[in-house]
């Protein structure tokens, strides 16, 4: 109905992790007349990367013709130190295939709604909380400045 009342934009339907998958891409398959490519986008919140590989590399398999996009991501469980590592295999992981739109990292504010995001959060009042994750995370998503000034 949304995609029948706005056809020049995506839809998203946004999931912890694929949990919910089974049973919508059966609604889906009983819509023969419904062809989701091009248009509906599979939206996966994921906090470890051993679920994110499961459901990245299996995503074609599942029978969804539809493409894939982590819309939340970050290595839960891991320690300060091993924060930074744990982003760089999580982003490894969703840039491995092209059926991966990209992601989003999860939680860029310690100041967010959840409970959570006090330990999760990458910034604090717009400063960061760990230098090394910042960078780490800088370099995952931006391209190597071409005239550093250093």
């Amino acid at each position: 109905m949304i995609h029948s009342m706005d056809p020049n934009h995506p839809v998203t339907y946004r999931s912890a992790e694929d949990a919910f998958a089974p049973w919508i891409i059966d609604e889906l398959h009983s819509r023969p007349d419904l062809d989701v490519s091009g248009w509906f986008i599979w939206g996966t919140n994921v906090y470890l990367n051993r679920n994110l590989s499961d459901i990245v590399d299996n995503w074609p398999s599942r029978g969804m013709n539809a493409a894939l996009w982590v819309s939340e991501f970050a290595p839960g469980g891991t320690s300060k130190a091993d924060r930074p590592g744990g982003f760089r295999n999580m982003w490894t992981t969703v840039e491995r295939h092209p059926w991966v739109l990209g992601g989003a990292v999860y939680a860029w504010t310690r100041q967010g709604p959840e409970e959570i995001d006090r330990t999760l959060g990458v910034t604090s009042e717009g400063l960061p909380v760990n230098q090394d994750l910042f960078v780490t995370l800088r370099s995952l998503f931006h391209e190597p400045d071409p005239f550093p000034t250093t």
